[in-house]
C-alpha cells in the first residue's frame, strides 16, 4: 500500500494578528490502485503478431480491472506448447502431462504487488476453445486471469472455491467487453 502526503495549509495563520482562515484540509483519498505492467512473451512465435497485440492489449485490460484485487506489480506471460508446458509441470508438480495454465507467484505475499511469471499453454488453449466453441484469444486470455486471480487469493481446489474464482474471471471478462468464457451466458461475445 502507498504511503499518502499529507498536504500543507494553502494559507498561513499569524497568531501576532488579526485571525486568518486557513483553508482545511483537504481528505485524504486512497491511493488509486495501480495497474500491473505485462510482459507478454511468445519466443517460439505461437500467434501471429496481430493476434499476439490484441491479446496483449486485452490482458493489460484485464489486469487493469484485476487491480481492484491486488495493487501494482508485474505480471509476465510466457506462451508455450506442450512439450515445454509438460516438462514445466513435471518439474514442479511431478506431472509429466500438459495442463492449461502454470503460475509462478514471486511475491508471497497477497498484498505485495504482483510478481508473477504465468506459463499458458497455447495448444491446450486451442483444443479447449475449438471443443467449447470459442476464440483461441480469449481462452488464452482466461488462462492468463486464472494465473493473477492464483496470486490474488483466490484457489480452484474445491468446488466452491472454483466456482468464486470461475466467477470472478468471468466478471473481468465482462468488464473488459470480451463476456463471459468461463461460463458463457446468452449474448456473450464469443
Amino acid at each position: 500500500m502507498r504511503a499518502s502526503v499529507p498536504t500543507a495549509p494553502t494559507e498561513a495563520s499569524d497568531d501576532s494578528g488579526p485571525a486568518h482562515q486557513q483553508a482545511e484540509p483537504e481528505p485524504e483519498q486512497p491511493p488509486s490502485p495501480s495497474q500491473p505492467l505485462l510482459d507478454l512473451i511468445d519466443a517460439d512465435r505461437r500467434l501471429p503478431e496481430r493476434d499476439r497485440r490484441e491479446l496483449s492489449q486485452r490482458a493489460e485490460a484485464a489486469l487493469a480491472e484485476l487491480a481492484r484485487d491486488r495493487d501494482g506489480g508485474e505480471v509476465r506471460v510466457r506462451l508455450v506448447g506442450d512439450d515445454e508446458m509438460s516438462r514445466l509441470h513435471d518439474n514442479y508438480l511431478n506431472d509429466p502431462t500438459t495442463t492449461d495454465v502454470l503460475t509462478f507467484d514471486h511475491a508471497g505475499d497477497k498484498a505485495a504487488p504482483l510478481d508473477v511469471d504465468i506459463m499458458v499453454c497455447v495448444d491446450e488453449a486451442a483444443r479447449s476453445a475449438e471443443s467449447r466453441g470459442i476464440a483461441l484469444s480469449h481462452e488464452l486470455l482466461l488462462y492468463i486471469i486464472h494465473g493473477a486471480l492464483h496470486c490474488s487469493g483466490y484457489d480452484d481446489a474445491t468446488a466452491e472455491q472454483s466456482a468464486a474464482m470461475h466467477a470472478r474471471e468471468d466478471e473481468i471478462l465482462r468488464a473488459i467487453g470480451v463476456g463471459a468464457v468461463y461460463a458463457p451466458e446468452s449474448g456473450d461475445a464469443t
